[in-house]
């Protein structure tokens, strides 16, 4: 579900993609947007289902073909600059992916001139007995509900009521839904242009050329480090993010005859 966090300026749209559990950090989305400023436009992604009506995708490679299809219906151009954090990574990667295809396939400039990565997870894409299937089911339940009750007041605006048990066991299904798809899909290979912003330990993997990400991330790619825990980086080190965000988003500049941005189209 795309939700609209600034929508005004002349920069490439800033797509922030949900994490695992298929909820988007409202709070964090608008100190971002306030942060980047006012030319700055800036949308979120979420998953879709959090009110009951429905399910979400699947499979990793639909639901990024369903969030494409929901930025084509709000009349969002390209270039985006498209932001996963953690296992929303995973999906930042597919949707940049699927905008790369559909560009080809219309003979269209590269759509994504930047695709960021924070703090990416081990790659997905594990092989399950199905006899351990109704015993995983349970423990990803269990650990899906434990993390939205934890995370409450950090996650400020959640799209249902945490203190309905109703609404807590539809958000759970949602969110381990949304997980098992990440957890069991293994990304293909993108060629394009990568920066990687991740905690000491995870950025010394990156440097090393048997990382299993150096098999998907083809191209041309950067590295930044951050001397903090991974639960930290939204919290203490809020501020080095959003400045090393800012500094990324600065060295874009617009391909040859192509406008840095074109906002939303305006109705017919």
């Amino acid at each position: 579900m795309l939700i609209p966090v600034q929508t005004k300026g002349r920069k490439p749209p800033f797509i922030l993609m949900h994490g695992m559990f298929g909820i988007l950090p409202w709070r964090r989305g608008r100190a971002l947007a306030e942060f980047l400023g006012p030319d700055q436009p800036l949308y979120g992604i979420e998953a879709p289902g959090f009110d009951g009506s429905r399910k979400p995708r699947a499979k990793v490679p639909e639901a990024a073909n369903e969030y494409l299809s929901e930025m084509r219906r709000a009349r969002l151009r390209a270039p985006f600059v498209v932001t996963g954090v953690c296992g929303g990574c995973i999906m930042a990667l597919q949707l940049a992916q699927n905008l790369a295809v559909a560009a080809q396939y219309a003979a269209e400039p590269p759509p994504v001139p930047l695709l960021i990565l924070i703090d990416p997870p081990g790659l997905p894409g594990g092989t399950f007995n199905p006899s351990d299937l109704v015993d995983a089911a349970d423990l990803l339940r269990g650990r899906v509900t434990n993390w939205f009750l934890e995370a409450r007041s950090r996650l400020d605006e959640i799209p249902f009521d945490i203190d309905d048990p109703k609404q807590l066991a539809i958000a759970t299904e949602v969110g381990a839904m949304v997980e098992w798809s990440i957890s069991t899909y293994h990304p293909m290979p993108y060629s394009g242009r990568v920066q990687v912003l991740a905690i000491e330990p995870i950025a010394q993997l990156v440097d090393r050329p048997h990382w299993p990400w150096r098999k998907v991330l083809t191209g041309e790619w950067g590295l930044g480090t951050l001397p903090c825990q991974h639960h930290e980086i939204f919290t203490t080190h809020t501020l080095e993010v959003f400045r090393w965000l800012k500094d990324r988003l600065d060295e874009l500049t617009p391909p040859a005859g192509q406008p840095i941005d074109k906002g939303p189209a305006a109705s017919p």
